[in-house]
């Protein structure tokens, strides 16, 4: 049995800045079951049904991932265990929390957040427990299809361990934030936190946490695949 709507464990939203206070006029949606996230994103115009039931999903300018905007915060003591280069590109602590004030500060003012409690990883002694927050329901529907599905009791106690922020109407300054475009996907390994600004598509979700997923398990001697 999967969890109920609005099933949420006592680990709030304040763990990754988000206060009462922030959200108070922001309508939070915890859990919501795959029709339920169906209907909402589209009723937020997020998406369109097509005549075979299924939706589309415009994501802008992406069609796929962005990588050359993907980059890990260098920080101590992960930043010795990664392989630099144009894959694993770096970025400052400084300019992540100069992004992560800036998605806050835009989810606060959204009309609603999606938050999602799951796990990455079928087995039970090396899963990883997330959490997914979008201002999109899109991008919530996507999570639960793409992660492992959490119980009722597992949901009720969910102590997430990495989470992302997703803000992808957000859209970064170069010139201001120091950004490469206005896109900026960054992860930062030491605050287990993921944030996503002005991508639509929602692989990067699924790739920010397999590459999380790729640094944690070989340092518990298990191999990954993805």
């Amino acid at each position: 049995m999967y969890a109920k709507p609005h099933v949420h464990s006592a680990v709030g939203l304040e763990e990754v800045g988000l206060t009462p206070t922030d959200v108070k006029g922001v309508h939070v949606h915890w859990n919501l079951n795959p029709a339920e996230l169906y209907e909402h994103a589209i009723r937020n115009g997020e998406a369109e049904l097509t005549k075979d039931g299924a939706i589309r999903v415009l994501t802008g300018q992406y069609t796929g991932r962005s990588p050359k905007d993907k980059f890990t915060v260098e920080q101590a003591p992960s930043n010795e265990k990664i392989w630099w280069g144009d894959i694993n590109q770096p970025t400052t602590p400084e300019l992540f929390a100069h992004m992560h004030k800036k998605v806050l500060d835009h989810l606060s003012h959204s009309r609603n957040l999606y938050v999602l409690d799951a796990f990455a990883g079928a087995d039970e002694k090396h899963r990883l427990p997330i959490r997914v927050i979008s201002e999109v329901a899109y991008h919530g529907l996507f999570s639960w299809n793409m992660f492992r599905r959490a119980t009722e009791e597992e949901q009720a106690n969910h102590k997430p361990q990495f989470t992302v922020l997703a803000a992808p109407s957000l859209i970064a300054r170069p010139d201001v934030d120091g950004t490469r475009t206005g896109t900026f996907i960054g992860v930062n390994l030491e605050e287990k936190l993921i944030i996503i600004v002005g991508s639509m598509y929602s692989g990067e979700v699924k790739k920010g946490i397999f590459s999380v997923m790729n640094y944690l398990l070989p340092e518990k001697g298990v191999m990954p695949m993805h």
